[in-house]
């Protein structure tokens, strides 16, 4: 295998980090929707400006590109493609196939990996989300995802959490809403969470979903 097909050795060492520091202090560990919420009671607080999380800035809604990105393909399925997957050698076509069978939209699930990771099989953020649809730790552990770096682990699990959300509250916004913020903080604010960054990404996701929609 070869260097450049490896995940990026900065994010690897970065997680090793975040992994100590969480062994060594247990206590220190904040989920993504504490954040939010706590970026919520900042602004409610007028104090933003301490919330110690950047604000960011809603994008405008990027041309869809289809398949995944040229630079992922070349060894994407040596990588991580397992045996006895039996026509879904692709990712798109495996996508697809994995929502139909979940019983998800796949316009959709390609809408959540485009404003995830922008169809990124390596993507890292720098709270610790992994992969195509950006599984935190937990999350993955949760789903029983045992490689999240893994594009067909990681799409398995977000397809199925994403079905989850759905089934829980059967509206597709509020379903998008706890796939960002966790389905907790929907249910406690009894619909879309205040945050800002959960409302962009709500509309973010249906934008690209009528993108994509409208693509075929």
């Amino acid at each position: 295998m070869e260097i450049q097909n490896l995940p990026s050795l900065q994010s690897l060492f970065s997680r090793i980090q975040e992994l100590e520091k969480i062994t060594e202090n247990p206590s220190s560990v904040i989920s993504f929707p504490e954040l939010l919420e706590r970026e919520w009671k900042g602004k409610q607080s007028g104090l933003e400006g301490n919330s110690g999380i950047p604000k960011e800035t809603p994008s405008s809604v990027e041309g869809i590109h289809l398949p995944f990105p040229k630079e992922d393909s070349i060894s994407l399925h040596q990588k991580h493609h397992r045996p006895g997957q039996s026509g879904t050698n692709d990712l798109m076509s495996f996508l697809e196939k994995t929502a139909m069978d979940r019983g998800v939209d796949p316009n959709l699930v390609k809408a959540v990996v485009k404003a995830e990771s922008n169809f990124k099989t390596n993507a890292v953020s720098p709270k610790g989300a992994m992969g195509l649809m950006q599984l935190m730790p937990k999350t993955a552990d949760m789903l029983g995802v045992d490689d999240p770096m893994n594009p067909y682990d990681n799409l398995s699990g977000g397809i199925n959490y994403l079905g989850d959300m759905l089934e829980r509250f059967g509206k597709t916004e509020e379903a998008i809403a706890a796939y960002n913020a966790g389905p907790g903080a929907v249910k406690k604010h009894k619909g879309i969470p205040p945050y800002s960054e959960t409302q962009d990404y709500v509309n973010k996701v249906k934008k690209y979903y009528k993108k994509f929609s409208n693509s075929v």
